[in-house]
């Protein structure tokens, strides 16, 4: 592949290695215990049931309202519903005032985060990669679908907010990969040509769809251990996009 300007990267399964667990019930017993001692009252199922009912609702009606296939909602509006919306209340000590309410969300969504993640973390080559192409004048962008209240937090505990020219996460936007959208606002706003961009990513889905339909290269890193025959079916899929695939999934091999 012809060498670029501009490399744009995914995040999970990309840059770092993570594994989050959303169905396991000490998940959400903890959650419903957390939102008690604030005054709203839950059984656990009943959390995770109104949780999973909530994302649902919004993200049909953000994509009735904006007429995206791939909407991407702030789950700090659930998070918030659930604390507004708790079927029992009962006064505590620790009653939360508006002026602080939106603070005490976010840091309900890193709890959340946090119990629910059991692995975080860089692969190897990601930092020497990413400084390699720094040292040699790239420009470096994040195209990742997540969410900014812990996502952030995530970037910079793996060490990596410092590498990015700009980041576009999809909660601020309201859509995700594969948008076409999306991936269209990072190249306007920057002013870049898709000839002179390549997109790195894990999934052929979400970051090669968005690539190959918007006219920028891709790599393909095999991190989650594809065989041979569902990545030639992955990049056929996409036929006539220009799509490397590294098999050994190890960003390195995009500098070669």
């Amino acid at each position: 592949m012809k060498k670029v300007d501009n490399y744009i990267f995914d995040f999970y399964g990309t840059l770092v290695d993570i594994w989050t667990d959303e169905h396991e019930q000490r998940l959400w017993y903890e959650m419903a215990a957390y939102y008690s001692v604030y005054g709203r009252d839950y059984a656990p199922a009943a959390f995770e049931d109104r949780y999973w009912s909530y994302v649902r609702e919004a993200e049909a009606k953000l994509a009735d309202e904006r007429g995206y296939l791939y909407p991407e909602i702030d789950l700090t509006d659930v998070f918030l519903r659930l604390y507004r919306e708790a079927p029992r209340t009962h006064e505590t000590f620790m009653q939360i005032s508006e002026d602080r309410l939106g603070e005490w969300i976010a840091g309900a969504a890193n709890i959340f985060r946090i119990i629910s993640r059991k692995r975080l973390g860089p692969f190897p080559s990601t930092i020497p990669t990413l400084q390699r192409l720094k040292d040699e004048g790239k420009k470096l962008w994040l195209l990742s679908n997540a969410q900014k209240v812990f996502t952030m937090p995530e970037i910079e505990a793996t060490g990596l907010a410092g590498f990015f020219d700009k980041m576009y996460i999809s909660s601020d936007y309201q859509m995700r990969k594969p948008q076409r959208e999306f991936m269209q606002r990072l190249l306007r706003e920057q002013n870049i040509d898709p000839k002179n961009a390549v997109m790195i990513g894990n999934d052929f889905s979400t970051d090669m769809k968005i690539a190959a339909d918007t006219g920028v290269a891709g790599f393909f890193l095999n991190t989650d251990k594809h065989t041979a025959d569902e990545m030639i079916r992955g990049k056929a899929s996409l036929y006539p996009a220009e799509i490397e695939l590294i098999p050994s999934g190890d960003i390195a091999e995009i500098l070669m």
